[in-house]
């Protein structure tokens, strides 16, 4: 396919029509898979879910839903009937001792939410920090009053956040992520001094990552019989990379004379240089004669980038089939790749190089595994 031909592909709009479900009136948006971008942003509705027999997203008929969408996706929308002669319901009023799903009454909240994105958007955060603050401030915002939510204070946050854990038994992770979103809304849009923001954090843990030994990085290598999920495994493991430094890699960002692999826009929006295996070289040079992709090193079946879950998928199966660890996750593969360079003697600063690791105290968590792994029980000198 043409880069013009993709190009026109991905600029084409979607249908959105009405539908009734068990006597349940909905609204359809029928996106095509190639619409990456359009499918990406659909998910960010709440209420959505994809439905295999319409072969659509089913959207609640409300006219917030309405309202987002003609924000989100401006003329993208062809409408099969005259939305604007519709009068759309208004979902119910949100209570928030019942449930953390139901839509509050008043949309206005989602001003707020376009004024919080476009701060985002000019700060540069990434598109995964948005869509995370986005979502943990509507609900902090349907837990407090809708009207109300412009005098929200750090005391408020702390008693939303005990409502979640005893409700809800949040995790830890979940937790800051909200606490990062609640302090860049007082921060950035009501003007607290950040000295003042004492948002009680909870007590991190402390925690050893989990690696592959080398013999199963060599059967999970080794399993899928598809080049291209082969050379997928072998980058991830080779280079140390991130689930998303992979999907984003050009043909261009492979340096095949200088051995080495250019990963732009990594983590902290930092650019790294990192190893270049010279086995990896073999099998990729084997998937880009059969493959032969046009700008992303490794792309989908409609071109475009591959997806994330594309690769989870292939870690997943190749998991299953040669019976490795069952608790890894292709960032194990990051991990493994990070010990086993501890384990044969690589400098430290080198490894926190390849990894793209800010503090030197990050890179050092792997030196504890390689060590312990060395360590000889006194039990093997008893003749027991």
């Amino acid at each position: 396919m043409s880069n013009n031909r993709r190009k026109e592909k991905q600029l084409e709009g979607f249908v959105i029509s009405q539908i009734s479900i068990k006597d349940q009136i909905y609204l359809a948006a029928f996106i095509k898979k190639h619409q990456k971008e359009y499918i990406r942003d659909i998910k960010l509705i709440r209420g959505r879910k994809w439905d295999s027999e319409q072969k659509a997203w089913i959207l609640p008929y409300e006219e917030e839903v309405v309202q987002q969408l003609n924000y989100i996706f401006k003329s993208a929308i062809q409408w099969d009937f005259a939305q604007e002669l519709v009068k759309f319901p208004v979902a119910e009023v949100y209570n928030p001792e019942s449930s953390f799903t139901k839509i509050a009454k008043e949309p206005e909240w989602e001003e707020v939410i376009t004024i919080i994105e476009e701060r985002l958007i000019l700060l540069r955060y990434s598109y995964h920090t948005r869509k995370s603050y986005k979502a943990c401030l509507r609900q902090l915002f349907r837990y407090v009053d809708p009207i109300k939510k412009i005098e929200l204070t750090p005391k408020i946050v702390e008693s939303y956040l005990l409502h979640l854990i005893k409700t809800q038994s949040i995790s830890e992770s979940y937790q800051n992520q909200i606490i990062n979103a609640a302090k860049f809304y007082l921060e950035h849009i009501v003007g607290y001094e950040r000295l003042r923001i004492d948002i009680k954090r909870p007590k991190p843990k402390y925690q050893l990552p989990d690696f592959l030994t080398k013999e199963e990085v060599v059967r999970l290598i080794k399993g899928p019989k598809n080049v291209k999920h082969r050379c997928v495994l072998t980058l991830i493991y080779s280079a140390g990379l991130r689930l998303s430094e992979l999907t984003r890699l050009r043909i261009i960002d492979v340096r095949i004379q200088a051995r080495i692999i250019h990963v732009k826009g990594g983590k902290g929006k930092k650019d790294r240089n990192t190893v270049l295996s010279e086995k990896a070289l073999g099998i990729l040079k084997e998937y880009l004669q059969l493959y032969q992709p046009v700008f992303w090193l490794f792309e989908g079946q409609d071109g475009g980038q591959y997806s994330t879950r594309s690769v989870q998928a292939i870690f997943q199966k190749a998991k299953k089939q040669t019976k490795v660890n069952p608790m890894a996750t292709v960032h194990t593969l990051r991990h493994s790749f990070a010990t086993h360079l501890v384990e044969d003697g690589v400098n430290l600063r080198y490894i926190q190089e390849l990894l793209g690791h800010s503090s030197s105290r990050t890179t050092e968590i792997y030196t504890h595994i390689s060590n312990h792994r060395k360590i000889r029980s006194p039990l093997d000198d008893l003749e027991i």
